[in-house]
């Protein structure tokens, strides 16, 4: 029996009326639980949850995504929304160098010098690499710099009580000094015989708002995988991996030994999948393909952290101009149904953000109301609607069994 609401995958016109664009934004978003069959696709992360509550422990959610993701809106929001209820563990991954536009971490302010290339997986570009946890690299062989220091005004108190930062050993690596608030903490040598992922922890003496500061030395190729900032207490971390314009298969070329060990590290309570948008735009995409390359993906993570909690997070309304006004893309439907079909196989939650939004055709209501809720392009969110579903998640992840 499915757990959750049924969308119906009519082609439903909604007309740019009066009376959609008069729609205010606290009449949208529905609050729609995560479906669920057998009922224990949240156990890890509500038992976390718990002990976080009862300051015995912390619960860490990681979110994989596409261009929803990458930005840290509704991911950020919900880290202020949970860190405010079950306590601030810490401000988790982040990228130390701008690798795309619009990346952003909301609690962390990010600062880099010029040399760095970005490596990752996109469209046609799929050469299997070393691209660490979140599917980006950042290389340089000359001598520069990045820097991560926590907003000091950001929600709760994010406090920094150790750095760990993720790189790759290899033939013919360069060193790089690392600095905290502007003092040196430590050199670090990242040549190797073999390639290899590799870590270094910088434990703090004090707690607090403290800058981290990488510089290479230009005698060699460095790549970094990323910045892990925790706190001391117990309490909820929630880590952002999104990548614009990514799908869900774009993580099978990731080298699958170094994405493990950095999973592990990590430890987290919850993994979410949050793709299907781009998904949806390919035209010779099965849903029989698209369902084992999604399951390849599900299987992966699966063997690194087996005892994580898993939810897939469906694509978001994309509405087609018509002549009567806009329409629902069919193949967003079809997309949304396999995501549902194999989480119910894989024991994962999942999530159906167009009935979150109202359904097929509600874009056009979101894009138009007042303040708008969603961009013109029909796809993505503002900032309210990020909110709104920051909001709608955490009620379905907390459900009554934790609420209460």
């Amino acid at each position: 029996m499915r757990v959750g609401i049924w969308v119906t995958w009519a082609v439903l016109l909604w007309p740019a009326s009066a009376a959609a664009q008069a729609l205010a934004p606290e009449a949208l978003g529905v609050d729609v639980p995560i479906e669920d069959p057998s009922g224990r696709a949240l156990a890890k992360l509500r038992s976390a949850l718990r002990r976080a509550r009862r300051g015995e422990g912390r619960a860490r959610l990681l979110f994989y995504g596409a261009s929803h993701t990458s930005s840290d809106q509704y991911t950020g929001y919900l880290r202020r929304r949970l860190q405010a209820r079950f306590g601030n563990a810490g401000l988790g991954f982040v990228l130390p160098v701008q690798p795309f536009a619009y990346y952003a971490h909301r609690g962390v302010h990010i600062e880099n010098g010029t040399g760095w290339q970005t490596l990752r997986v996109r469209g046609r570009e799929r050469a299997p690499d070393a691209y660490g946890v979140s599917g980006v690299a950042l290389t340089t062989d000359i001598r520069t710099w990045a820097a991560v220091e926590p907003v000091a005004h950001d929600g709760p108190e994010s406090l920094v009580a150790r750095f760990e930062i993720f790189f790759l050993s290899q033939p013919g690596g360069g060193h790089m000094e690392l600095r905290v608030d502007g003092q040196p903490a430590r050199r670090v040598a990242t040549a190797s015989r073999h390639r290899r992922p590799s870590h270094v922890t910088l434990e703090l003496v004090e707690e607090g708002f403290h800058r981290l500061e990488i510089r290479t030395e230009g005698d060699g190729s460095v790549r970094l995988f990323g910045v892990n900032m925790e706190g001391s207490a117990p309490g909820v971390i929630v880590d952002s991996m999104g990548i614009p314009g990514s799908r869900a298969f774009d993580q099978l070329p990731w080298n699958a030994d170094v994405q493990t060990e950095y999973l592990r590290r990590l430890a987290p309570d919850l993994i979410v999948l949050a793709y299907g948008t781009n998904e949806s735009a390919l035209p010779n995409l099965s849903s029989e393909r698209y369902g084992a390359e999604l399951r390849q993906v599900i299987e992966r993570v699966r063997r690194a952290v087996p005892e994580a909690s898993c939810l897939l997070v469906g694509p978001s309304e994309w509405s087609v101009a018509t002549d009567d006004g806009w329409a629902p893309r069919e193949s967003i439907g079809r997309t949304t149904e396999t995501q549902r079909r194999t989480a119910a196989v894989m024991g994962c939650g999942f999530f159906d953000l167009i009935a979150f939004q109202g359904g097929p055709g509600s874009m056009h209501a979101w894009v138009t109301s007042e303040p708008p809720m969603a961009l013109g392009d029909h796809v993505h969110y503002t900032a309210h609607g990020h909110r709104r579903l920051a909001e709608a998640l955490e009620h379905a992840l907390l459900g009554n069994r934790v609420a209460r």
